[in-house]
């Protein structure tokens, strides 16, 4: 989970430090992206 985490905060910090340009339905698919649902369904 700590790593889910850490991911969702990278995306975002990326996402502001590169002046919110996506639109904040582009930056939650970037985000579901990392979420492996299979391995997190275990």
């Amino acid at each position: 989970m700590e790593i889910f985490l850490s991911s969702i905060e990278g995306v975002i910090s990326l996402w502001i430090a590169g002046g919110a340009k996506e639109e904040p339905e582009e930056i939650t698919d970037m985000i579901l992206r990392t979420y492996n649902h299979d391995y997190w369904k275990k």
